[in-house]
């Protein structure tokens, strides 16, 4: 069984072919700042998935699934991207169905932060983890919490996105509009 991954990032879009085992087969990443608007940034992306495929020397016919991991605010349940602080033009896109319409894969969309919580959770070494609390660090700052086995995202998907918790009200201006966020 083949995956791809999907990783839209503040400063890197990462996109990689991997299988059942947790292998990853091939690698492709393209600036986040080159996606610009939804429309040719979704176009973008798709051809750095079929390059990735290319390169592996895997049909798309081949692929199982597509992964997105998104950053927020998004809606699982609508497979939207909402109006992240990194991507100011990408408000209420419908990334999901976009990927699902031209791939013809089933596409699962999460939050980066969960995303990273759930791929730890599954390839872990130890497999007696049932609760974690997961920080991603990069260009912005968020994170995803397990408890009982299970990711815990709230009504609104942001519950571990620590990222935009001001810890100072006169610090700098996020691009978030709040001052001094972590």
């Amino acid at each position: 069984m083949y995956f791809i991954g999907v990783d839209i990032g503040g400063t890197k879009v990462s996109i990689s072919l991997g299988n059942d085992e947790g292998e990853v087969i091939q690698k492709e990443r393209l600036s986040t700042c080159s996606l610009k608007n939804p429309e040719s940034g979704q176009e973008k992306i798709l051809k750095g998935i079929h390059k990735c495929a290319l390169q592996a020397g895997i049909s798309i016919d081949q692929v199982d699934a597509l992964g997105l991991a998104v950053p927020g605010p998004m809606s699982v349940k609508k497979g939207m991207i909402l109006n992240p602080p990194n991507l100011p033009t990408w408000v209420d896109v419908p990334i999901r169905q976009f990927f699902q319409k031209h791939l013809n894969i089933p596409v699962f969309m999460q939050n980066d932060g969960d995303a990273g919580a759930l791929a730890h959770l599954e390839f872990s070494c130890s497999n007696n983890i049932n609760h974690l609390i997961f920080l991603t660090m990069s260009t912005g700052v968020g994170g995803g919490i397990i408890v009982d086995g299970k990711l815990v995202q709230g009504k609104n998907n942001t519950v571990g996105e620590v990222g935009h918790f001001v810890l100072d009200p006169k610090g700098p201006k996020c691009m978030c509009g709040q001052h001094g966020c972590f």
